[in-house]
């Protein structure tokens, strides 16, 4: 019996998401908007009147909770599905090499997805306050570096979690996230891969990796 296409593969892979931690993931981004948007309008002490007010919602997850919440989501996954026995595909003639491959593009794609749907969603929630001129370009480069860092964190909690599981995976890349958000700054920042795409988030911030 010949194996599944790749894309047949894929397609599985994603229906095996439905109703999981995986693609609720997702949706955390249009939470995390729609509580910039409610803080604006029932708790901020002023107007909001400009889109660098908006910028303090980015930061505590940029310099602060990318990192564990990438490998958290991600380290789940990859227990849960070893957990399940993959499925049951590990007795089908599916190659499990097709399988991790599409089960890596999965949670880039929710990770990705997480990170869009926040920091682009924030442009709506400026144009729904009436703010003029949204930054698009600006706002777009931040998702594609954080982006960035939410790929990173999750290759390594991937590589890791089969291993460690995911409570210790999760701390290890809080500790990475510390860590980076320390040193992204740094004279030494360019020989340190963790640093690089917070290094790079931070031009589009607006502050320094402590929020200021």
């Amino acid at each position: 019996m010949t194996s599944p296409s790749f894309g047949a593969v894929l397609r599985a892979e994603g229906l095996r998401t439905k109703h999981t931690a995986t693609r609720l993931y997702v949706l955390v981004g249009l939470l995390l908007t729609a509580e910039a948007a409610f803080s604006w309008k029932t708790i901020a002490s002023r107007a909001l009147t400009g889109w660098e007010q908006l910028v303090p919602h980015v930061v505590l997850y940029a310099t602060g909770l990318c990192w564990p919440l990438a490998a958290l989501i991600v380290a789940l996954t990859v227990r849960g599905e070893a957990d399940a026995r993959e499925g049951g595909t590990l007795w089908r003639p599916v190659d499990p090499r097709a399988t991790r491959r599409a089960r890596a593009v999965v949670l880039a794609a929710a990770l990705i997805g997480f990170v869009v749907l926040f920091v682009m969603g924030l442009l709506l929630v400026g144009a729904l306050f009436g703010l003029p001129h949204p930054p698009v370009g600006r706002f777009a480069m931040l998702a594609l570096t954080l982006s960035c860092q939410a790929l990173l964190a999750g290759a390594f909690a991937y590589l890791l979690a089969p291993l460690l599981g995911v409570i210790a995976t999760t701390l290890l890349a809080l500790v990475v996230q510390i860590v980076a958000t320390i040193d992204a700054e740094s004279a030494s920042w360019g020989l340190r891969p963790w640093c690089w795409p917070l290094h790079a988030a931070l031009r589009y911030l607006g502050t320094h990796a402590n929020g200021v």
